[in-house]
């Protein structure tokens, strides 16, 4: 295998641990901070526009983002804020969704991926913007500036495993294909799309996870 030029990470489940919800949470802040609410119950209201909306699109690789979210949720509900969005998205972000920390060795690969000259990059499925990602990386103790890019799904509308998406990595990173290796813990998100764009997959499976495909044959470039 070719020695990469850049190597990009998934973000949840490779560089921060597992994420978890607390939807409650966050909606509960929404609801403290709104002015002129109704008495619509807010997780029927939830379920109903991510369950039977948003999530019938993911299934064909379209992400939404929170703010679109949050506008649709608030006009229901007739509610009105004070504060901007970016805001009451990092405070949603915040109360709604955690993660258990940094993998473990991350901090190690990075730091050699720097010393080696390796450029890296990040891309993540996520509803919330980039610059709420690079807000958790640096709680962490993860410098942002270190890597050439970080991207969410929710700038784009487009989420993994669709090509468009590993087509736009492949764009930013400005060198050949078989120099950009694409690490990740999901095997149909992150190494399936890696490989039909051409790009080298890395696959993080510390669960020792197996799959079987019968469509692609993925052996040689993993």
């Amino acid at each position: 295998i070719m020695k990469p030029e850049y190597i990009v990470f998934d973000l949840g489940g490779t560089i921060l641990g597992n994420m978890t919800e607390n939807i409650e949470a966050g909606l509960e802040y929404i609801e403290s901070i709104a002015k002129g609410k109704n008495n619509l119950n807010r997780l029927e209201v939830f379920r109903e526009i991510y369950q039977n909306k948003y999530a019938q699109g993911l299934k064909i690789n379209l992400e939404y983002n929170f703010k679109s979210f949050l506008n649709l949720y608030a006009d229901i509900n007739n509610m009105a804020f004070d504060i901007g969005t970016d805001e009451i998205e990092k405070s949603f972000f915040e109360k709604a969704y955690s993660y258990e920390g940094l993998q473990d060795g991350i901090k190690t690969i990075l730091d050699t991926l720097k010393i080696l000259g390796i450029k890296k990059g990040i891309f993540s499925n996520s509803a919330f913007s980039a610059q709420m990602l690079c807000d958790r990386l640096s709680r962490y103790g993860i410098k942002t500036d270190d890597f050439e890019f970080i991207l969410s799904s929710a700038d784009y509308g487009v989420a993994k495993p669709d090509k468009l998406v590993f087509e736009a990595i492949y764009r930013k990173c400005g060198v050949n294909k078989e120099k950009i290796w694409y690490a990740g813990d999901s095997f149909v998100n992150d190494v399936a799309g890696a490989v039909e764009c051409g790009l080298t997959a890395v696959w993080y499976n510390p669960e020792n996870e197996k799959q079987i495909t019968d469509k692609l044959k993925f052996q040689d470039k993993i």
